[in-house]
């Protein structure tokens, strides 16, 4: 469940998240504030305020700073109760290729746990997420082996994910603590191997 994971503050708000405001100090009270379909919330009190397509962090200072100024000595924190749900199609050598309904707090690992991961003959090193037609990144979930995973695209709605064909593969087994069978990237050479394994 995505609202178990902090939310990053990369995260872009949009109609069907909610966000939960709770104050403190002279009053205490919590709002449940959803995002309507014109990207807007309404605060009791303060008034509308548009959110939708905005980063997460932003708004968080943004409100804060707002609630804070209108109410002296009250303080306000912002977190997300619900998160909408995002549509997008997955392609290539996934085991389920198909559209998937997912949390919009998803990335490719979110949709490839719903897909039942990839096929034996699917890359885990190349897999492309399309958005508005331009590949806008790819993934290498090999990064998560050596523990510098760069930051996660967070998928949107309407975006295309495909995974590749597995590249060269290379069995590695012996005096090792991985045994396994390893994909390498185009350019890549075998002292790679010995990272991974």
């Amino acid at each position: 469940n995505p609202t178990i994971l902090p939310t990053p503050d990369y995260y872009v708000l949009t109609p069907g998240d909610e966000l939960i405001v709770q104050t403190y100090g002279s009053t205490n009270k919590t709002y449940s504030l959803p995002v309507d379909n014109n990207g807007k919330i309404m605060i009791p009190v303060v008034g509308p305020r548009h959110v939708g397509g905005k980063e997460f962090g932003d708004v968080k200072k943004e409100l804060t700073a707002t609630i804070e100024k209108t109410f002296p000595g009250i303080k306000a924190t912002v977190n997300i109760r619900k998160f909408s749900t995002i549509q997008v199609i997955l392609t290539g050598e996934a085991k389920a290729p198909g559209i998937y309904n997912l949390p919009s707090l998803s990335t490719v690992q979110t949709l490839l746990v719903q897909a039942h991961g990839v096929l034996p003959t699917g890359s885990l090193r190349s897999i492309e997420i399309y958005r508005g037609g331009k590949r806008i990144d790819t993934v290498d979930l090999y990064a998560l082996l050596n523990g510098k995973p760069k930051r996660e695209t967070l998928l949107r709605s309407g975006d295309i994910v495909h995974v590749d064909k597995a590249g060269t593969e290379v069995a590695v087994y012996g005096e090792i603590k991985k045994p396994a069978i390893y994909e390498l990237k185009k350019g890549e050479k075998s002292d790679k191997l010995l990272i991974y394994a």
